[in-house]
């Protein structure tokens, strides 16, 4: 039976989890110069949200526990366009590191019980190690809130946006280091330390863990 695409989305959760966060990554680049960023990158990294919390949502106990934790993040993100309450962003991004924690703690709960490779186990894999990176980005937004000055932009100034942590978290936990944001206090620089070990640790052993799945699964076929 051959499915549509957004049939495809929905009965492959993971699948619409990752469309979600690489069209965060990708499309806000090419709407820079056309409507306003933040704007943009709100309604991109709201969408994101809403995907990662239909992603967990196969058991309905998970539910209340993950729309609580979102419920201040949606508020974090759009009522600031509308009223000024203090520290309600620092509120926002804290709630969302502990989401994409949560999310990403259950999607790989799920993934190491499998003993089979799928195309959406794969693609919940390459979710998990998008949705790290964009944690950890949320993690050093919270950093440069709480501390101004913790990490120096070569080129433009920060601008207070989360796009510039969302480039800087993928540079550091692929390791590639361009240099062009630099974290300057030890608190950023230990944060980004931490998050290096864990991208390098969670390729290591998914990589161990698919390969030795499909060296059980070749042997499987052949006996």
């Amino acid at each position: 039976k051959k499915f549509s695409f957004i049939e495809l989305c929905l009965r492959d959760r993971y699948l619409f989890l990752l469309i979600s966060l690489l069209s965060l990554i990708l499309i806000i680049p090419l709407f820079e110069d056309i409507v306003a960023l933040t704007t943009l990158h709100d309604i991109f990294i709201t969408g994101t949200f809403l995907a990662s919390l239909y992603a967990i949502s196969q058991k309905i106990q998970r539910l209340p526990l993950a729309a609580g934790l979102l419920l201040p993040v949606v508020a974090g993100i759009w009522l600031t366009y509308f009223v000024h309450i203090p520290y309600l962003r620092l509120v926002g991004d804290c709630c969302s590191i502990l989401f994409f924690a949560f999310t990403i703690i259950l999607i790989l709960s799920s993934l190491l019980r499998e003993y089979e490779i799928t195309l959406d186990g794969i693609y919940g894999a390459v979710a998990v190690y998008l949705l790290m990176a964009l944690m950890w980005a949320f993690m050093f937004d919270v950093i440069e809130t709480l501390r101004p000055g913790s990490y120096q932009v070569t080129a433009n100034p920060l601008h207070g946006t989360r796009v510039h942590f969302i480039y800087y978290s993928f540079v550091t936990i692929t390791t590639v280091g361009y240099g062009d944001i630099l974290p300057v206090s030890l608190t950023a620089r230990a944060f980004s330390i931490v998050e290096m070990i864990t991208g390098q640790v969670y390729l290591v052993v998914l990589i161990a863990r698919l390969v030795g799945i499909n060296i059980t699964q070749s042997m499987d076929k052949k006996s």
